[in-house]
């Protein structure tokens, strides 16, 4: 199964944490609304300033939809849910995304967000884990975030992902941009292709030259 195949639309994942709690991983869907309202009610005011930069309450209709109608590719999203004993999707507990920026497609921001009763618990770094993943599967090599200064946490989870991981201060805000492991080097990929057109190139020269001296002066003796 293909990585892209893996986080598509179909995908689920259910696994246990360390502390024996059972949640699924799948991709967010359109009819997940109720339950991302419901999971920022779970998030102390504290935890959604340092997701939005503000407590923000609630969200209105429009944010919603951007949230949740997404392309699957430029805009991706993993949701995270409690599982019942029965094995039944219960309430939502997080949340990873990442959206592609247009004027650098092989870079993209990223977030993640978990509700308070489950942070500390490795559900973070289980999102960030396959939101890489499913990056990386979508040819995107670096992840930025911005971050408040003091949400220590995350810059912690970050730097265990990705110890290259570098962070520029911005006033009250760190500008996090995380080289994706195992993403490939764009350099070496760029220049092979320079070399190739290249070649190309002087490979056509070579041939008109040699088409021109035998229209001029006949074949070679």
């Amino acid at each position: 199964m293909s990585e892209s195949s893996r986080f598509g639309p179909s995908w689920i994942e259910d696994t246990t944490l360390a502390d024996g709690t059972r949640v699924r991983l799948r991709c967010l869907r359109p009819d997940d609304k109720a339950k991302l309202e419901a999971g920022l009610q779970e998030m102390s005011p504290a935890s959604r300033y340092h997701r939005f930069f503000t407590d923000k309450p609630r969200l209105n209709a429009a944010e919603l939809r951007y949230l949740t109608e997404l392309d699957g590719h430029d805009h991706f999203a993993i949701a995270a849910a409690r599982l019942d004993t029965n094995g039944q999707e219960g309430e939502g507990l997080g949340v990873a995304r990442f959206v592609r920026l247009p004027d650098a497609p092989h870079q993209a921001e990223a977030a993640v967000a978990v509700v308070d009763a489950m942070q500390g618990r490795g559900l973070g770094r289980l999102l960030m884990t396959r939101l890489i993943e499913a990056a990386l599967a979508r040819d995107i090599d670096v992840f930025r975030s911005e971050l408040l200064a003091l949400n220590r946490p995350m810059r912690e989870l970050l730097a265990a992902l990705a110890p290259d991981v570098h962070f520029t201060t911005q006033g009250s805000t760190v500008v996090a941009e995380l080289p994706l492991p195992g993403a490939p080097d764009r350099s070496v990929v760029e220049e092979s292709a320079r070399f190739t057109a290249l070649r190309r190139v002087l490979r056509l020269v070579a041939e008109q030259a040699a088409e021109l001296r035998r229209r001029w002066f006949g074949p070679p003796d």
